[in-house]
């Protein structure tokens, strides 16, 4: 059965109908892939239509079938039209953020996936026609995107996954010693790439990072390009001791007494704190103009060690295509950006799971603002506050943004990753199933049962049972409950999260279930939510961004 080729959503549709393809298209996940794609280009000429898919996004009014329609082609300058998928096969084989740098060009005489911007198979631009108008490329890089001479051209890399032991890595005094000569040489390896302005993808304590040079414009450029990251989501900036973050501040910058406080406690570790920025030492495409700088020390030792031996910040978002769920695995980032990264340094799974959290301390009331809540929960914060500032008056209080106060302009204009764009979605529709939360006023539980037979519905055209994901805690009755169900339609998949006593567990296996199950090719995946306290704050954040929409069940 011939299926249908999302541009935007990199994704092939069950199958192909017109009501399959409406029903895609009016989705959110599809939307806001839309809307951000033509925000990442950064033309004048994009707003209008940025305008008319935020209003359709807003609103819930679907496009029409097959999409927009709108492509490059509106944005370029004049010459013959040209067509070909955005975000897919056929991409032009050079750098700067989505679409290019994508994926390599279709086969020679295989036609290209059906796409919205124009005809099957269409070039993505003219034989020996223009390039791309200016300004697609990550902020602070001039007009053109890149500085003249310095077009940067994606490079097809033959992706190596060096082992490390992190047992053999010890730090003294800031400097690390290292046992395995294995290890060390994968180091020495990775640092020399990183030397040549080229990216190499590292564990983290966290998730696993794709790092460049950070004060090197044009090696921090190769991050956009490899990920297709918008150039207005900043990066945050790695070190491996206190005297190397004092190569990435203002000169004569004084650490407040709250901040020495939480590097005490937190560092080296999953804290990424906010920093009054110098533009003529941090390069504008890390802080995406922004007037902060984001700089943690990670704490896993050969995050730490690589950063040590390159004698150099390394600025690292998540080592994947950008906005599908990041990597805890080195296989995960292989599976992704295979041959789009030369080095990945197999340092095992990610302890934490989640991204860090994030800390803005810098404004004048002294309070601490989680702008990403991470592998430091808020409890966290609040005790270290309370044991060691306890003499403060006021005391610093710990504000969740979106929580506890919202602030319009650092969602409209990020001063760190992971607020603005649509996040760690697989490349299947994602439910949120709340079990846990109160519905609002007017809104009743949908009976399991009934949630279960509409997804009956969505099988009935397929010619096959419906193949459904569900990521829940292991101790959860919603994994009972479902195998009590009549579902010859269904094929269920389950991917256990921890017990529902310890968030921290479902952490460290959110991002792996959300890619264990798209990588088992299951149609849609449900996730069963949990409670917002401790880790589960994190993993909640995580999750609402992946789902496109969500339902509120009665188990």
């Amino acid at each position: 059965m011939p299926k249908h080729y999302c541009d935007y959503c990199d994704v092939f549709l069950t199958h192909d109908s017109a009501s399959v393809r409406k029903a895609h298209n009016s989705g959110r996940n599809h939307l806001a892939n839309v809307r951000d794609y033509y925000a990442s280009l950064g033309h004048d000429k994009a707003q209008s239509i940025i305008d008319q898919i935020t209003a359709a996004y807003e609103s819930g009014n679907p496009p029409p079938p097959g999409g927009f329609g709108f492509g490059p082609q509106h944005l370029g300058p004049g010459g013959p039209p040209f067509g070909g998928p955005p975000m897919g096969y056929g991409a032009p084989p050079f750098g700067g953020p989505p679409p290019f740098g994508g994926r390599p060009p279709m086969p020679p005489g295989m036609p290209g996936p059906p796409g919205m911007m124009g005809p099957p198979g269409a070039p993505p631009f003219p034989p020996n026609g223009p390039v791309p108008p200016p300004g697609m490329g990550p902020p602070g890089m001039g007009p053109g995107a890149f500085p003249p001479g310095k077009r940067d051209t994606a490079m097809a890399f033959t992706t190596q996954i060096l082992a490390c032991d992190a047992s053999t890595v010890v730090f003294d005094s800031g400097k690390p010693t290292i046992a395995s000569t294995e290890t060390l040489q994968a180091l020495k390896r990775a640092s020399e790439q990183l030397h040549t302005h080229q990216t190499v993808a590292f564990p983290t304590e966290t998730v696993y990072g794709l790092g460049a040079l950070a004060l090197e414009p044009d090696a921090v450029s190769r991050i956009f390009s490899t990920k297709g990251r918008p150039p207005d989501n900043p990066l945050i900036v790695h070190v491996s001791s206190q005297d190397m973050l004092l190569r990435v501040l203002p000169e004569g910058y004084t650490m407040s007494r709250t901040y020495e406080v939480l590097v005490k406690h937190f560092w080296p570790g999953p804290l990424t704190l906010l920093f009054p920025t110098d533009a003529s030492i941090v390069p504008p495409i890390i802080t995406a103009n922004q007037p902060t700088v984001a700089v943690r020390m990670p704490s896993h030792p050969i995050a730490r060690a690589l950063i040590a031996l390159a004698d150099a910040p390394v600025a690292a978002p998540s080592a994947n295509s950008s906005g599908k769920p990041s990597p805890t695995k080195a296989e995960h980032v292989f599976n992704d950006l295979r041959g789009k990264v030369g080095i990945i340094l197999d340092g095992g799974p990610c302890g934490v799971g989640l991204e860090s959290t994030v800390v803005d301390g810098l404004h004048e009331d002294g309070n601490l603002r989680v702008l990403r809540p991470g592998g430091v929960t808020v409890e966290d914060l609040e005790r270290v506050i309370r044991e060691d500032l306890a003499d403060m008056n006021p005391s610093p209080k710990v504000l969740v943004h979106r929580r506890d106060y919202r602030d319009e302009t650092i969602e409209h204009a990020p001063t760190t990753p992971g607020m603005k764009y649509r996040h760690y979605s697989p490349s299947v529709p994602v439910t949120l199933l709340l079990t846990q939360s109160a519905p609002p006023s007017g809104t009743q539980r949908t009976p399991l049962k009934s949630f279960v037979d509409a997804l009956h519905t969505d099988a009935a055209g397929l010619g096959r049972p419906l193949r459904v994901g569900v990521l829940s805690p292991a101790d959860s009755p919603l994994l009972g409950k479902l195998s009590t169900l009549d579902t010859p339609d269904v094929e269920w998949t389950r991917h256990a999260l921890g017990p529902v006593s310890e968030p921290a567990v479902s952490a460290q296996r959110l991002f792996d279930g959300l890619l264990s199950l798209d990588g088992a090719k299951v149609d849609h995946i449900l996730i069963e939510e949990i409670q917002e306290e401790r880790e589960g704050l994190a993993v909640m954040n995580r999750v609402k961004k992946a789902a496109g929409d969500s339902v509120w069940i009665e188990v």
